[in-house]
């Protein structure tokens, strides 16, 4: 067997790969490899797999992010999707799970458990015991009854309750603010800055044209000359699901800025 065909099959399988080739830390090494990681937008399936001898410009990735969205979202309105295979794997189901449990009257550390605990998107290393340690500690800490200007804020609250938590890190972080800040009682969600971690930063840095960007975040204006319509929140998905497009040789910016059509209220 070739090294090419390992790795192409490797693709089929990205749980195995993900726990042979990630680390321990829940939220720090798990997607330490960009192609063996698992961060997937549904309708466009594992990422990978391209015709390098076809270009792709800018446009034609963010419009194939953007028709990968909306054909999730179409998936999760479907009455029986959420009784299908790993149904909180997709974006918008994701975000409209923990509000529909919210709206059904769930108790708090309930609604928290649900924003902590989902091992089918992200974290898929993450232990029951260790979700109920997070739970237990945004709980005590009052996250739910904090007043936050804006998501930023919100995210700086529960980074500083669970930076003292081993094994979860800036993944964890920034999924967990997400699904709180997405309650329908805060609905705050990244507007003035963008979120990332381990190889996302590898995007941005292609993107921008630059050789280091900042630890966690960086002010969404950074992207403004080549997304001018995207919001902060799909700025972070598309460096996640279309890494590899994004770091292709055959990659080309093309007339820029790419046109993107959704907005967070439209969408969520």
């Amino acid at each position: 067997m070739t090294a090419s065909t390992f790795r192409r099959g490797l693709h089929l399988y990205p749980l195995f790969a993900y726990q042979v080739f990630s680390g321990p830390s829940i939220g720090k090494a798990w997607h330490s490899s960009p192609r063996f990681s698992c961060c997937i937008t549904p309708s466009l399936g594992l990422r990978g797999g391209k015709n390098l001898s076809c270009p792709m410009t800018l446009q034609d990735i963010v419009d194939k992010y953007e028709g990968g969205l909306r054909s999730a979202k179409t998936k999760a309105q479907m009455p029986c999707f959420g009784q299908g295979a790993k149904p909180r794997r997709n974006f918008y189901y994701d975000i409209k799970y923990v509000r529909d449990l919210e709206m059904s009257g769930a108790n708090d550390y309930d609604l928290l458990f649900a924003c902590v605990f989902n091992r089918e998107r992200h974290l898929w290393l993450m232990s029951e015991t260790l979700a109920k340690t997070v739970t237990t500690t945004l709980l005590n800490g009052n996250i739910l009854g904090g007043m936050y200007a804006n998501f930023d804020e919100l995210y700086d609250a529960v980074r500083n309750l669970l930076k003292t938590i081993k094994s979860i890190g800036d993944v964890a972080y920034y999924d967990v603010s997400l699904r709180i800040g997405a309650l329908k009682r805060f609905r705050l969600y990244p507007t003035n800055k963008v979120y990332y971690h381990s190889y996302l930063r590898e995007s941005a840095r292609k993107l921008l044209g630059v050789s280091r960007v900042s630890s966690f975040r960086m002010d969404v204006s950074y992207f403004r000359s080549i997304l001018t319509d995207m919001p902060a929140i799909f700025i972070e998905d598309f460096l996640c699901s279309m890494h590899d497009d994004i770091c292709s040789p055959s990659f080309t910016f093309g007339k820029l800025p790419a046109k993107f059509n959704l907005t967070v209220n439209t969408y969520f």
